[in-house]
């Protein structure tokens, strides 16, 4: 087709040109020179010219398209290269102001072991069902992404958020004890906001606010500096688990510039080829070169820019990893202890809930070798005379939680904060937790045994059941 409509063109174009010279020359006149001269001024005029103006009108309908063509797929992720509805936009800003935060807290709650990070939260905290709920989700390559992350604060929300190795180890004793979980000393650090599950919410949805409102006023700034249009982008070095990008990579052509040019280029071109009159004047690289060099994949700056914490963006994004979704959390309430003083959490109204989410999932008592171990060294160690004491339940919380201490020296995650198959808080005292990092459920065990006398003759490793991370309150 391309084909038929170029012969057209040449067709028409030499009619024009050498009919009206072939007329000419039939004007009857005494003298051949001016016959001639008359030839082709008429040849000019009726043949050149028109001809002239048919390949500039060709070239303009060519341009113009171009420029459409790639207006329409030079933006983010090869959407078009302006803004084409203002609310979408800026809740593009906010939603990936969101997946940023949220990528903070998996760091915060997992680690990155690539950057040999560890988990930075309090333990009580990061496996709190009111934490996961708001729904840490790994970002690949945040950390080595080089963006800049503290906001409108003297320390990122990494480093405000670590939680001190002395509250971790102790937490477990200090709400059974409070004299040999730490006393006064312990309760301050419990007051500081990364070591309580109230203060750290706060600093998490501070955090949200900050990343939320820069991202969306990012977006804001660019778009209205370049009436309407947005920065080409050399690529994304981190998405989100819904695959929208998170972390863009430098600009190669400012919004402002792409805007600007592609006004310019039509007007211009638009005066210059509507005024050519000279078919000399008709200068098909010239157009090419300039719309292929505003719009071409390297914009107006060759390469990638690398600058201070903007490494040379990696050559194969892997592939991004689903992290599980969080926990769903049982239905529990905080109800004040006026003798303690204390907030203790009681579920399913605190009398034998339905059963179904902490009931035996059954599984493999994998620790029970390891549970017996760490019971007979506190048994030999017998801190405070523990193990000559009668089983209630005070005291099998007392020992357990000497017990999940000593498992967690050896490596292992332990508590007595678990719910029992009726989906209520360890009423009896005689509940432990078992797990490790890498596990996907955790190992419940029923480790006393009442009626049985003084502690050191209670203890047993009674398995029951893998159950999930969100019977840990």
């Amino acid at each position: 087709m391309k084909v038929l409509k170029i012969i057209i063109i040449l067709v028409v174009s030499l009619t024009l040109i050498f009919y009206p010279f072939y007329q000419a020359k039939a004007i009857p006149t005494a003298d051949p020179f001016l016959a001639t001269l008359l030839g082709f001024l008429v040849t000019k005029e009726y043949g050149l010219d028109p001809a002239a103006r048919v390949i500039a009108r060709g070239i303009l309908k060519t341009m113009i398209d171009k420029v459409i063509n790639k207006i329409s797929t030079s933006g983010r992720d090869g959407s078009a290269g302006f803004v084409r509805d203002w609310r979408n936009f800026q809740l593009g800003g906010q939603y990936r102001g969101e997946d940023l935060w949220r990528g903070l807290l998996y760091i915060a709650a997992n680690g990155d072991p690539s950057r040999n990070i560890p988990p930075l939260l309090c333990d009580h905290i990061r496996q709190s069902t009111v934490f996961n709920a708001l729904q840490p989700t790994e970002i690949n390559n945040l950390i080595g992404s080089g963006v800049q992350r503290r906001v409108d604060a003297l320390d990122e929300y990494l480093i405000a958020t670590t939680c001190d190795p002395v509250v971790n180890q102790n937490y477990q004793l200090f709400q059974e004890d409070f004299s040999q979980g730490g006393g006064w000393d312990m309760w301050g650090r419990m007051l500081q906001p990364q070591h309580n599950i109230y203060g750290a919410i706060n600093l998490a949805l501070d955090e949200l606010t900050r990343q939320r409102s820069l991202e969306e006023k990012v977006d804001i700034d660019e778009a209205k500096s370049a009436s309407g249009f947005v920065s080409k982008r050399a690529g994304c070095l981190s998405r989100g688990i819904s695959g929208e990008c998170v972390i863009w990579e430098q600009i190669v052509t400012p919004g402002d510039i792409l805007g600007k040019s592609v006004v310019e280029s039509i007007n211009q071109s638009l005066a210059w080829v509507s005024g050519a009159d000279e078919i000399e004047e008709v200068i098909f690289a010239i157009i090419g070169s300039i719309l292929d060099r505003i719009f071409s994949d390297e914009g107006l700056v060759t390469g990638t820019a690398v600058g201070p914490g903007y490494p040379a963006p990696p050559q194969d994004i892997p592939p991004i990893p689903t992290p599980p979704p969080p926990p769903e959390p049982p239905n529990c309430i905080l109800v004040f202890d006026p003798d303690t003083g204390n907030y203790e959490i009681v579920c399913n109204g605190g009398g034998g809930g339905g059963g179904d989410v902490c009931a035996d999932q059954g599984g493999t008592a994998d620790y029970a070798g390891d549970l017996r171990i760490s019971m007979d060294v506190v048994i030999a160690d017998n801190p405070d005379g523990i193990a000559d004491l009668p089983y209630t339940p005070d005291n099998g919380r007392t020992f357990l939680s000497l017990v999940a201490q000593d498992l967690s020296a050896g490596g292992f995650s332990a508590t007595t904060n678990v719910l029992n198959g009726n989906d209520n808080l360890n009423p009896s005292g005689d509940l432990i937790a078992v797990w490790q990092p890498s596990d996907s459920t955790v190992e419940r065990y029923d480790a006393l045994i009442a009626d049985q006398g003084a502690i050191r003759d209670s203890t047993w490793t009674n398995f029951t059941g893998d159950i999930p991370f969100s019977c840990l309150p």
